[in-house]
């Protein structure tokens, strides 16, 4: 770690000893493989972003399994599939299916994950077989919509008021394996779901969700719109693709996006501030994966508007302005109300007594 360029440099180990949980992990082997694992990160400063680069090496149970069970690249076409240009988060990610069983088998976790899936109505190898290892799940058309909420005030009181909150499109993606074993866990969740929506707990989340199979592809989401339209035409090369693409797995925000929508608001004061009035945050990074020289990488990024300032700079500037401006509001809510001195009592009105006729 000493070794790597960096204005901050971090490093941990991670063990389990003593308390509740360690007690009730060493049940099983989940305990012991979370021993003599370490993790490193350096973290730099640079003109316009903040960068972050970290190493996880592991005991060697856990390095033999993650030999045995590497993850390829994520796939690029899945995210080129994703409607439109609006997106605003995106995390994809690649991994094998068999690794699932492999690592619930190292952790001592099958045998009672299998028998809990069996009451489901499929396996442990139903799921290896179904999945082919692809995941997408995506966020777009951030924006805040205008809604009206009911409150039950009891006794047949409901109090009617509109309001705004966050308003976006879900796609969740994952590329189907064995169609059979696939249909197996479609039918298992619907059960599931009907069950929930029986006693009442389920009936909105059941309502929201609309799924389809298009080709080898799981499309689920709360638009039926953006489920139809994945994968039509010819696949879009956006912006962030090229960004995270390369590594197993990559995540991406986009924060001018999500900002710009939610100042649209009626909080937009606190998100102007926050939100550093547009002027600040630009987008968050991160990817990896990959296993090099025996330690599994990643790397992470917040990227700035102003690309020539160093960014603690920024920050610093950033939290100063923050600070200035709770200062202006807890001064403007003092003098808005009369300063009266706790230790003054007024004396009580003068009663004037009277005799009875």
């Amino acid at each position: 770690m000493m070794g790597e360029k960096g204005d901050m440099n971090m490093y941990f180990t991670r063990r389990l000893k003593g308390g509740s949980m360690a007690k009730q992990l060493s049940i099983f082997k989940a305990g012991s493989i979370m021993e003599g694992n370490i993790s490193t990160a350096s973290v730099n400063f640079d003109n316009g972003k903040i960068t972050a680069n970290s190493k996880s090496y592991f005991n060697k149970e856990l390095q033999d399994f993650y030999t045995k069970y590497k993850a390829g690249n994520m796939n690029t076409e899945m995210l080129k599939k994703i409607p439109g240009d609006n997106v605003a988060a995106v995390l994809a990610l690649n991994y094998p299916p068999e690794g699932i069983k492999g690592f619930l088998k190292l952790l001592g976790f099958d045998g009672m994950v299998d028998g809990y899936l069996n009451d489901l109505g499929f396996t442990i190898d139903d799921f290896v077989a179904a999945n082919k290892g692809d995941l997408l799940l995506a966020v777009t058309d951030f924006s805040m919509v205008e809604r009206e909420k009911s409150i039950d005030l009891g006794s047949g009181q409901v109090h009617k008021q509109k309001a705004n909150s966050p308003d976006a499109k879900i796609l969740f993606v994952t590329s189907i394996g064995n169609k059979g074993s696939f249909d197996k866990l479609i039918a298992a969740g619907t059960k599931a779901m009907g069950d929930l929506s029986k006693t009442g707990s389920g009936s909105n989340a059941l309502n929201a969700v609309k799924y389809e199979i298009k080709d080898n592809w799981f499309v689920a989401g709360n638009s039926q719109e953006q489920i139809s339209a994945f994968g039509t035409g010819a696949g879009s090369d956006k912006d962030f693709i090229n960004k995270i693409s390369g590594h197993p797995f990559g995540f991406y925000i986009d924060l001018k996006k999500i900002l710009g929508g939610m100042e649209t608001g009626s909080d937009r004061g606190m998100v102007t501030m926050f939100g550093g009035q547009g002027k600040i945050w630009d987008n968050i990074i991160a990817y990896g994966g990959e296993m090099k020289d025996g330690a599994g990488t990643s790397h992470f990024e917040i990227n700035m508007v102003d690309k020539n300032t160093n960014s603690l700079k920024q920050l610093n500037n950033y939290a100063s302005s923050i600070a200035k401006q709770f200062s202006g509001a807890r001064d403007m809510s003092e003098d808005d109300y009369p300063k009266v001195d706790s230790g003054i009592v007024a004396p009580p009105p003068p009663v004037e007594l009277k005799p009875k006729n």
